[in-house]
């Protein structure tokens, strides 16, 4: 490394009140006579006993006194005044004697006086003096401060004068660049944040520390400068459509890592680039960032609904006083907002609680008391130190179930207050006030704010404006008053109006339940101090809590125990199948199997939403009859399933589609008793594959595979397509349920893979030539989009001679999402990948698949070139291996643009592509069977 230049650290210091005045001269004078004049008191100042009684002076003169700010005239007029250098030693040993300086609780030690003494003793202390070795003290007593300073910009201040004190002790040179490295990463969050005034500020700051380092000459790859510049934070302050949530007034342009490919994502709204990896971010300093999701199914990603929370201190004076705000986007725009307005500094403008008549703590901020998580909801609860005696927490709660905020608000205080919980909305939305609450409209769709308290309340809207009166916001209130208060807001969108309901179920103590419906939305959000829950709705509140509370209290298994709960739980499910039928398959035995199979998950600890298809096993075993049965078990209430199984000679009409099921043990063994429409199911131990035909005229069996599937809006097992497919009309439909999703209900994908004992893409091809066997059809036509387009891909591979039609596949599973890919690795395989495995590699991966098989197989597919990341590291590796082959000419490609994101064609559209796969262009389109080389 070069050596650093050190002229400039301590030159840079003086300015403001170390910088030369034409009074220095006649100020010098006095301070030889021992004099200093403040205000219009008049100090000795070689008296150590002046910097301990002080109190008859202002606190400002007593700042100002302590600071010895007033001895750095001594040093701009050494070459002038006779004996100045001196005076200067013998003014700061006077002080040193003080009682002041050896306390360091006193006002001597406080942040302004300590910075400002410092910078006295960096520009001016005489070499060999006793204020040398003051140096050590002062530097331990910065180090505190600088890790106290909240702004980023401030604590820059705190190190330049570090720097400075310690070239003046003679530091080496790694000395000072290792202070300003273990700054800047004090400073610095991993993401990029740091506190600062606005969003602009953060930027700006950054770009000083970055110049300040280098002027260390710290080598332009250090590790320090990817946190300096990292986007992690940017990406994440995004709202879906690609516009930053405000953070105070300004916004930086560009946004930092504009061209990386996951801000391309997010700018873009899916069109360009790859999805992030995390879809919730805190920064217990910073934002708070949660978000449904980055456009993973067909739904736009700027479709996504978005939260954030801001925590951390309050971010300077002249910053908007904003800690603890909310903000909600969904379904394309915003709803609840943060304005970007000087206008709005105000704690009266922002989703906070606001406190009349007290004063505002410009020390105080929010910060993060707890946090909990799974991928259905993230909980927060918040304590906020922003109005001087009056305790606020927050509890919010975002459940990705339903896409909607619940937010806890408790007030307390020792002396009657007036407060109000305020909500500030879009100013382009219409505010329609309802009976407990809002409802907010625009451009078609509508959002429902209902807030529940103890008392009955007044609410108001009233218009928020500008300098020159123009709407910036609404601001909606619910009052509140007394010595405490409490208020719960359920914040959500409203898809179907005449079902749409949020009610709050109160409880005695701090718990309480909350009741949603909606289109495809019925459940409970289970509120507790610790933690909260989904569990099915209509479970009685009471039950609800202490099946929480306990879910609260449950330790989390090491990684050991998980894989070997992973496999145990398997072989539990396949020992209790066996021995029911074993025992006739009756009521008796299935009661029995009931019994034995929870036994075995309570040994097995099964707690959580990855329970490897254990409440599935139970839900097929109890069937219809012992429903029940299984009602108050706790591994049922964590998930959307109904009964797949039928037993013995008993009736089972599929509960969530009305129609007879027909169970049989082989895939190659089509139930003959079979009248469509129905269910078929095969129970192959822990899954449970299942079929729902739909018979038409025609001499082509189409075969449909569902995508991506919200586990909040739909239950399994899910047969997708059921209106719009059979109007192809090319014959019969048999349309695939993934059973996969039954081994961990966080999943919305798992590729129809199966296990790594279970090959269910073989045993699906099984069922679907046992069909064709059945209709006598000789054409197959396999069809999927995203997750089913790479189930569909991967049949085609085992059953020859058929076709397939994929719109916007996954085809190499470890090069999508990695929160979702990662997850549904390890339910199927307890692994992270399995690239590095030749057996188990080709199921996760199509073009490993189909080099397999010489790329021997008809193939359309339709790719949106909008959806960046599906075109760009799935669609564009497919079509190249594809060409390279000696079939390169079966494969067609359609790239329509489709707009940004993942999405399919429309319904017409759609069909219009599957009609034309079967046209029939070769003689050769006829079912031969499974391969014989991927039996």
């Amino acid at each position: 490394m070069s050596p650093i230049d050190r002229t400039h650290l301590t030159s840079r210091l003086e300015t403001s009140f170390f910088a030369p005045r034409s009074t220095d001269a006649a100020r010098a004078e006095a301070l030889r006579k021992g004099r200093l004049k403040l205000g219009d008191d008049v100090v000795t100042i070689t008296d150590p006993g002046t910097f301990d009684d002080t109190g008859d002076l202002a606190r400002n003169h007593v700042l100002m006194l302590q600071s010895l700010r007033w001895l750095d005239v001594l040093r701009r007029v050494r070459g002038e005044v006779p004996g100045a250098e001196d005076t200067w030693s013998t003014l700061f040993e006077a002080w040193a004697r003080s009682s002041a300086a050896a306390n360091p609780e006193s006002a001597a030690w406080g942040s302004n006086p300590l910075e400002q003494r410092s910078v006295v003793i960096a520009l001016g202390a005489p070499a060999g003096s006793s204020a040398i070795g003051a140096i050590p003290r002062h530097l331990e007593m910065l180090e505190k401060s600088e890790q106290e300073a909240a702004p980023a910009a401030r604590r820059l201040r705190v190190l330049q004068v570090r720097l400075a004190l310690q070239h003046r002790r003679g530091d080496s040179d790694d000395q000072l660049r290792e202070t300003a490295v273990r700054a800047a990463m004090h400073t610095f969050q991993e993401d990029g944040y740091a506190i600062a005034k606005d969003l602009a500020g953060i930027v700006d700051t950054a770009r000083e520390w970055e110049q300040e380092l280098l002027s260390l000459e710290i080598p332009t790859d250090h590790p320090i400068f990817d946190r300096l510049r990292s986007e992690d934070f940017w990406i994440q302050a995004m709202s879906p459509d690609g516009a930053l949530v405000p953070m105070g007034d300004a916004s930086p342009d560009p946004v930092p890592g504009a061209q990386s490919s996951q801000t391309r994502y997010v700018v873009t709204g899916g069109e360009e680039g790859t999805p992030p990896v995390s879809i919730r971010h805190i920064d217990p300093e910073g934002l708070v960032s949660l978000r449904s999701g980055w456009g993973e199914t067909e739904r736009d990603a700027r479709d996504e609904t978005h939260v954030s929370m801001i925590l951390g201190p309050v971010r300077s004076r002249e910053a908007h006083r904003d800690p603890s705000r909310i903000t909600y986007h969904s379904q394309g725009r915003d709803w609840l907002i943060d304005p970007p307005s000087a206008e709005a500094a105000g704690e009266d403008a922002h989703s906070i609680i606001h406190v009349e008549g007290v004063r505002y703590r410009a020390i105080g901020g929010a910060e993060l008391v707890r946090h909990y998580a799974d991928d259905r909801l993230d909980g927060f609860v918040v304590k906020n130190t922003l109005h001087r005696g009056v305790q606020w927490q927050r509890h919010a709660i975002f459940a990705r179930t339903g896409n909607y905020l619940v937010v806890d608000d408790m007030v307390r205080a020792s002396q009657e207050f007036r407060a109000h919980q305020q909500w500030i909305a879009a100013p382009d939305v219409h505010v329609e006030e309802v009976a407990g609450g809002f409802r907010l409209h625009a451009e078609g769709k509508t959002i429902s704010l209902l807030a529940s308290t103890g008392s009955v309340h007044e609410s108001t809207v009233e218009e928020l404006t500008d300098s020159e009166g123009v709407r910036i916001a609404w601001r909606l209130r619910v009052p509140l008053s007394g010595t405490s208060a409490r208020v719960v807001t359920v914040i959500s969108d409203v898809v179907d109006p005449e079902r749409f309901s949020a009610r709050r179920v109160p409880h005695a103590g701090k718990e309480f339940t909350v009741d949603m419906a909606d289109k495809q939305l019925d459940e409970t959000l289970v509120v507790t101090p610790e933690l909260s829950a989904i569990v099915p709705s209509g479970l009685d509140p009471d039950e609800a809590i202490a099946r929480t509370i306990a879910l609260a209290a449950t330790g989390e298994l090491t990684e050991a125990e998980a894989l070997e709960q992973r496999l145990e739980t398997r072989r539990a499910i396949e020992r209790v199948k066996e021995q029911i039928r074993s025992a006739g398959g009756g009521l008796d035995a299935r009661e029995k199997g009931l019994d034995d199979l929870t036994a075995a998950g309570e040994d097995l600890r099964i707690t959580g939403l990855r329970d490897h298809a254990f409440a599935s096993a139970l839900i097929d075993i109890a069937g219809v009859e012992l429903a029940d049965r299984i009602a108050e078990n706790p591994a049922v209430g964590n998930v959307r399933r109904s009964a797949l199984i039928r037993w013995a000679d008993e009736e089972l009409v599929q509960p969530g589609y009305s129609v007879p099921v027909h169970t049989t043990l082989d895939a190659g063994e089509f139930p003959e008793e079979l009248e469509e429409p129905a269910v078929w199911s095969v129970d192959c131990g822990q899954l449970v594959p299942s079929a729902y035909f739909v018979d038409a005229p025609g001499d082509v069996l189409t075969v449909y595979f569902h995508g991506a599937t919200d586990r909040a809006r739909f239950s399994m097992p899910r047969y997708e397509r059921l209106r719009t497919m059979p109007t192809l009309g090319l014959g019969p439909v048999m349309f695939l349920s993934d059973p996969c999703l039954d081994l961990d209900s966080r999943m919305m994908l798992s590729w129809y893979v199966g296990n790594e004992e279970l090959d269910l893409h073989r045993t699906l091809a099984r069922m679907v030539e046992s069909y064709a066997h059945q209709k006598g059809i000789e054409k197959v036509l396999l069809v999927g989009n995203s997750g089913g387009g790479f189930a569909a891909l991967q049949l085609a591979a085992y059953l020859e001679g058929t076709r397939v039609v994929s719109f916007n596949p996954q085809i190499q599973i470890d090069r999508y999402v990695p929160r979702i890919a990662t997850t549904a690795h390890w339910a199927l395989f307890g692994r992270d990948t399995v690239s590095d495995d030749p057996v188990q590699a080709p199921r996760m991966d199509l073009i490993e698949r189909y080099r397999r098989i010489g790329f021997d197989q008809d193939v359309v597919m339709i790719q949106n070139p909008g959806d960046d990341m599906h075109y760009t590291n799935h669609f564009l590796p497919f079509q190249e291996a594809f060409h390279a082959s000696e079939n390169a000419d079966r494969l067609t490609s359609h790239t329509p643009y489709l707009g940004p994101g993942h999405r399919v064609p429309p319904p017409h559209e759609y069909l219009d592509y599957v009609r034309e796969a079967a046209q029939d262009p070769t003689p050769d389109w006829a079912l031969r069977g499974l391969r014989s080389d991927l039996l």
